[in-house]
């Protein structure tokens, strides 16, 4: 017995196509909806908050204190981890930045870079870009903040981050406090961002990755173009968080004092 199978005309398969794409889309929506951490505009330790952004997972830590008034616009610091087993979860251990928020009357997030590291290429630049913009975005939805006082802070290839993202955000940013890093080669012609935004550096005279030569190079270039920066030398210092000389009183006083103008 021989069955035969009629052929859709083309009307039909265009028609099952479309409703079929609708269908996946809305399973998407879905999932993104699952997958995403939603924002209540709590105060709290939120550890493993995730984001999906352009169908990718990401991650990072939410600290918004007890102490902060959230019925009023809070300062917001995001603080960029080192390289290789630095992350969001060890980053606030060793840097105390959680204290000093909550001094300043501010929120701090810790976001996590894929595969331990911020932007080595332009590929994942251009992703870790995106995720900084949707996850402000997605923070802003939730909490009331000062928009004045968005500031960036980093740890080595964290600290060569907030260099990037700060330029591409130059009107957006208030301030970089930029720890035991460098600026990259994209920086090679200047930093010929839309505004001068202050940057404050911070490197140890034994520091054995990035020598100290690199941090006095990069403080001239920032110099030169008219961006208000400070360097902080400290002696003694390796390739470490400078608590000894309880450098977060001076990042503090940095953040403090330079709100976007």
């Amino acid at each position: 017995m021989i069955t035969k199978h009629s052929i859709p005309s083309k009307r039909f398969c265009a028609a099952a196509m479309a409703v079929a794409l609708l269908v996946l889309g809305a399973c998407k929506d879905r999932e993104n909806k699952i997958l995403d951490t939603p924002l209540r505009g709590e105060a709290g330790t939120f550890e493993n908050n995730a984001l999906v952004v352009d169908g990718e997972m990401r991650h990072y830590r939410l600290v918004v204190s007890p102490a902060l008034n959230l019925d009023t616009p809070n300062k917001i610091i995001f603080a960029f981890h080192g390289l290789g087993i630095d992350s969001k979860d060890v980053m606030p251990a060793y840097t105390g930045l959680n204290a000093l928020a909550e001094r300043l009357h501010a929120i701090v997030v810790y976001p996590n870079a894929q595969k331990g590291s911020w932007g080595l290429n332009q590929q994942q630049t251009d992703k870790d870009l995106r995720f900084f913009d949707l996850l402000l975005e997605r923070i802003l939805s939730a909490y009331a903040i000062d928009t004045r006082n968005i500031h960036l802070t980093g740890m080595s290839n964290g600290a060569y981050f907030c260099h990037i993202l700060a330029r591409h955000n130059s009107e957006r940013i208030a301030s970089v406090s930029a720890h035991s890093g460098m600026i990259g080669i994209e920086f090679v012609w200047g930093i010929h961002a839309k505004r001068k935004y202050p940057v404050l550096l911070i490197h140890g005279l034994k520091d054995p990755i990035f020598s100290i030569q690199t941090a006095r190079n990069d403080w001239n270039k920032y110099q030169k173009e008219g961006h208000p920066s400070r360097l902080i030398e400290v002696a003694d210092l390796g390739h470490a968080w400078a608590s000894g000389i309880q450098v977060n009183d001076s990042i503090a006083v940095f953040i403090r004092d330079n709100p976007l103008k």
